[in-house]
């Protein structure tokens, strides 16, 4: 689900573009690294023929420099290689995008309804149950060709290197009886195993995550089609951003602070100096809305 943001531009920002977005792009680099792996498909644009070109990194760099969270590293910070886990976008494509909306003090809930199922996964039985509902109450999925991709950051930090990262917690759970004794056989260890450890409670009668940790989190909608024409994706996928439990740390490096720190660190000079009554530049993510299916 795409948060939207009321966004306060750098209007009155004497540097140049350019440094601005030079000193967003060291914590997408490092969160890339954690992330790069899973997303491997991601981005579905990108395995169609028109733009055969184009790499996933190079998609998630784009969509994330434009419209998502800015986060600034100082020199510092970026040569300890600090990763914060910000409402970065982790996929694009044409499926209709998972909703996911905080519910009480913290938990996470999606739009994916399950009812009064069980969610404690022990076998595939249990795990066939949480996929019946899923498909029998939510007419947007379908038992045969739909998967479930969960990806979590969790905000990490190493008190004796103080260094901020981010621990990767991500599964596939596909809504297909075969395809999930397929994982089973070619993997040789069992559904309890093979699942994600988070996003697999049961929060009001919605998948969710029932004590959500310090990070970003989000569920990814995948469709196979089969049938597809060749200069097509094969798989139709749900464009999603990472929800934001990170707010401490989003909040202190999105500002126009954390900007000016970032870039007198690097020695990036202003093109002019800045006017006497400098409008002052709030988090551009103070104010957070969020579409809810």
């Amino acid at each position: 689900m795409t948060q939207k943001y009321s966004i306060n531009k750098f209007a009155e920002c004497p540097y140049n573009k350019q440094v601005i977005v030079r000193r967003k792009m060291a914590n997408l680099t490092y969160i890339w690294k954690v992330l790069g792996g899973v997303l491997k498909g991601a981005f579905e644009h990108c395995h169609e023929d028109f733009y055969k070109d184009r790499r996933e990194i190079d998609v998630f760099k784009s969509m994330n420099l434009r419209g998502a969270m800015p986060i600034f590293l100082t020199k510092e910070m970026s040569e300890r290689k600090c990763e914060i886990v910000a409402p970065y976008f982790v996929s694009e494509g044409t499926m209709t995008p998972v909703g996911y909306v905080r519910h009480g003090e913290n938990s996470l809930r999606t739009n994916i309804k399950i009812g009064d199922v069980n969610t404690s996964i022990t076998d595939t039985d249990s795990y066939f149950n949480l996929c019946d509902a899923i498909v029998g109450k939510n007419k947007d999925y379908d038992g045969r060709r739909d998967s479930i991709v969960f990806i979590g950051l969790v905000q990490k930090y190493d008190e004796t290197t103080e260094r901020h990262y981010a621990e990767l917690v991500h599964g596939l759970m596909p809504l297909s009886y075969d395809k999930i004794k397929q994982m089973e056989f070619n993997s040789g260890i069992s559904i309890d195993r093979i699942l994600p450890k988070l996003g697999l409670d049961n929060v009001d009668g919605y998948l969710g995550i029932k004590d959500m940790p310090q990070g970003g989190f989000a569920w990814i909608h995948v469709r196979d089609m089969e049938r597809h024409r060749k200069d097509r994706s094969r798989f139709h996928i749900s464009r999603q951003q990472l929800f934001d439990n990170n707010q401490a740390l989003t909040s202190r490096y999105s500002s126009y602070e954390a900007f000016e720190a970032a870039a007198r660190s690097y020695g990036d000079k202003p093109d002019t100096a800045p006017k006497e009554e400098k409008v002052e530049v709030r988090s551009p993510f103070t104010m957070l809305e969020r579409d809810f299916l």
